[in-house]
């Protein structure tokens, strides 16, 4: 095989900083580097003159401002590469075996530009790459009905004052009717960015019906460039907050013919601001109950109470349509009787089968790369076995859902663990092993992994009506050896009358004997504050653990390196009981950062540590000297009440940087945010809670540092 090598794919880089890349290569022994520099000022006047030129046809390649590396290898555009900026060679070690490896390649880049990056390997192929090092960023975001731009400083992220931001609009309108001819219009304007690095247009400064490519320049150099992109302007209203909600409980999910379906609705508006008075009280509604054939079947009219509650009964006549039946209520009137909600519930028959199949498993979780024996069961409900059938059954094996968080009052609303304090700390030394993920938001997608087929196969069944499958729980260990598992079996059994019966059964196969979880009553403490810490533990199927453990309390330093540098300050013994909990009060007394750690010996001698990473504020204090994700916003509660205070906890992971604090966002739209600026690396906001805020409101935060832009979100409860 031939000396192979090709750039990864990156990401704009931090000027001054020396701009890396990663390779992958096999075989080869040295590489050669070559960059130079792409002139991107020429790049951009080149679109504007040409979009200004009226074209007839616009072609997209000559405004593809995008991907650069497209128009100058595919399209060879050599005119926007300029000088041979640095050339250098690297030594390679290949693997054996033509195996990839992959180096990281330290470049002598350091100033602001975009660069095309050539690797000659020795006896081998050429491998291009655009690189960018960024000086200065562009933030955009939609405000009520105006657009915000934010220019700061790539590295820092502080604002720059007086950039020149220019916005060149263009778009294309027919030049008459019935003719296939286009005139391309152009708008060209430029503001000054204000002493927060940042400008606010409306739309007749924008207009929204153009592409707006918008550049930002300084006396000194700096260059930056967005586009091109669209504008919209929302308005910033929630929807929510005059809907109507109707909410609908049966007594039952699924009836049988000749029963009675007993239901109960709820109108209500979602006006958190107003008194708990229902504005449907005394109103009358119509109710509607559809068969599964869309044929109507009830059709009454109820008066709400004081509540705005109404409840009614139907009952199922003999030989009722089997399926799924649908309610609706509908509020007579102006808007020919106004839809407002409604549910569903199921009619079926039932027929006792004459065998049942059962999976018989380890009812407790099994260790990871032990073998595992389920049996399949088949037997007649007046107690023989079913013999002389065929059993067909598959074996599947997916990642086993791990995610716990302690119970809360208002779980069944906000979702479990809607409070949760701790940051997901991946860059800190065990944190996999011993810290707790926080929830994932329901507005992340949940990319379910499909489920890996172990076995798929049939076979007779046994005399006894029986048949063993083993599983073997080693080819997981091996592969996903960082993952609890669970392997579904479901059986299929035909006996010698062709009747079909399905059982299923499941394993939980662990990669540790039990979890340990650690948590704090409240997001972070000042000095003198009483530090109250929760523990539990339990198995992967949530058994609760008994044992005895020892919690010690770290205080945290970081070397040169910022690898943290853990030393004790007390240790207490701290058994679980028999529910698996435990707690400790302990005193915030110094300043700082701390790691609060428990380790849980249980029955079997099985050794498991749980952990918690929180901060204790004193006087003067700004984190500077402490590490923390590039961005963080904790609460000092888990839950507000209208006319407290939110004292939100702002950490960067950069020190003198600057934070853009977004209060209340909705549906896409923003207020202007709070500019700011941090002397170290933490601080703390106060925002003002009010009923309106009721059921919860979001705060939105942005900050820049080292060439990227990083964003948090967190939920404010108010109950």
């Amino acid at each position: 095989m031939k000396n192979w090598g090709r750039f990864e794919s990156g990401k704009a880089q931090p000027a001054g900083a020396g701009a890396t890349l990663e390779y992958r290569y096999r075989n080869g022994s040295q590489v050669k580097f070559e960059a130079r520099e792409i002139k991107v000022s020429e790049l951009l006047r080149g679109v504007k003159e040409y979009l200004k030129g009226s074209p007839r046809e616009v072609d997209w390649n000559r405004i593809n401002i995008q991907d650069i590396g497209y128009r100058i290898v595919e399209q060879n555009e050599q005119a926007l590469v300029g000088k041979t900026v640095a050339t250098w060679n690297l030594e390679l070690k290949p693997r054996p075996g033509h195996v990839d490896e992959r180096v990281t390649v330290a470049t002598p880049l350091q100033k602001a530009g975009a660069y095309l990056v050539t690797a000659q390997m020795e006896g081998g192929n050429l491998s291009r790459i655009i690189v960018w090092v960024a000086d200065t960023v562009i933030a955009k975001k939609q405000l009520d009905g105006r657009s915000w731009y934010y220019i700061a400083d790539a590295v820092s992220g502080l604002p720059i004052e007086k950039a020149t931001v220019e916005y060149f609009g263009w778009n294309q309108t027919q030049v008459g009717r019935n003719r296939p001819e286009y005139r391309v219009n152009i708008q060209n304007k430029a503001y000054y960015s204000d002493a927060n690095g940042q400008i606010i247009l409306d739309q007749k400064a924008l207009p929204q019906d153009l592409q707006w490519l918008v550049i930002a320049t300084t006396p000194q150099g700096r260059l930056a460039y967005l586009g091109f992109t669209n504008v919209w302007y929302g308005n910033y209203y929630d929807p929510e907050y005059t809907a109507k909600k109707a909410l609908l409980i049966t007594d039952r999910p699924v009836y049988r013919p000749e029963q009675t379906v007993k239901f109960k609705f709820w109108v209500q508006q979602t006006k958190y601001d107003e008194p708990a008075v229902s504005a449907f009280a005394g109103k009358k509604f119509r109710v509607e109950l559809n068969d599964p054939k869309g044929q109507k079947v009830l059709e009454e009219t109820y008066t709400a109470d004081e509540f705005g509650g109404l409840a009614g009964e139907y009952a199922l006549p003999v030989g009722a349509t089997l399926g799924v039946y649908g309610v609706q209520i509908r509020l007579p009137g102006p808007k020919q009787n106004e839809y407002l909600g409604g549910g569903n519930f199921r009619v079926e028959e039932y027929k006792k089968p004459e065998f049942e199949v059962t999976v018989d498993a380890p009812r407790e979780p099994v260790k990871l790369g032990d073998k595992v024996t389920a049996t399949i069961t088949a037997k007649y409900y007046f107690g023989s076995p079913v013999t002389r059938a065929k059993v067909k059954y598959k074996v599947l094996r997916t990642p086993a859902e791990t995610h716990w968080h302690p119970p809360a009052p208002w779980d069944w609303f906000y979702g479990r663990g809607y409070w949760w304090f701790s940051p997901d700390y991946l860059w800190y030394p065990g944190w996999n092993s011993w810290g707790c993920s926080r929830p994932y938001p329901i507005w992340w997608p949940h990319n379910a992994t499909p489920p890996e087929v172990v076995a798929d196969a049939e076979a007779e069944i046994g005399p006894e009506g029986t048949l063993a499958v083993e599983i073997d729980t080693l080819p997981a260990k091996e592969l996903h050896g960082n993952q609890n598992h669970q392997y579904a079996i479901t059986a299929e059994v035909v006996d010698e009358s062709r009747r079909t019966i399905v059982g299923s059964g499941n394993v939980l196969v662990a990669r540790k004997p039990f979890q340990v979880f650690v948590w704090l009553g409240r997001g972070y403490y000042k000095t003198g504050d009483t530090v109250e810490a929760f523990l539990h533990a339990h198995t992967l199927d949530q058994k609760p653990v008994r044992g005895k453990g020892e919690l010690t309390l770290y205080k945290i330093t970081y070397d040169a390196q910022q690898t943290p540098v853990e030393n004790a300050v007390r240790t207490w013994s701290i058994d679980t009981d028999e529910q698996g909990d435990a707690r400790q009060q302990l005193a915030a007394s110094e300043a700082g950062q701390f790691r609060l750690s428990y380790k849980l010996t249980d029955a079997a001698g099985n050794i498991q540590e749980g952990a918690t990473v929180f901060v204790v504020r004193g006087q003067r204090f700004d984190g500077r000297e402490f590490r923390f994700n590039d961005l963080e916003l904790i609460t000092d509660k888990r839950e507000y009440t209208p006319g407290e205070k939110v004292n939100l906890l702002v950490n960067t992971n950069r020190a003198g940087g600057a934070v853009l604090l977004f209060l209340r966002p909705t549906n896409g739209v923003y207020l202007p945010p709070k500019l700011i600026r941090l002397q170290g690396k933490s601080t703390v906001e106060e925002v003002a809670v009010v009923q309106k805020d009721m059921p919860n409101f979001f705060v939105e935060a942005i900050t820049i540092a080292n060439g990227k832009m990083h964003t948090e979100l967190r939920e404010v409860i108010v109950p």
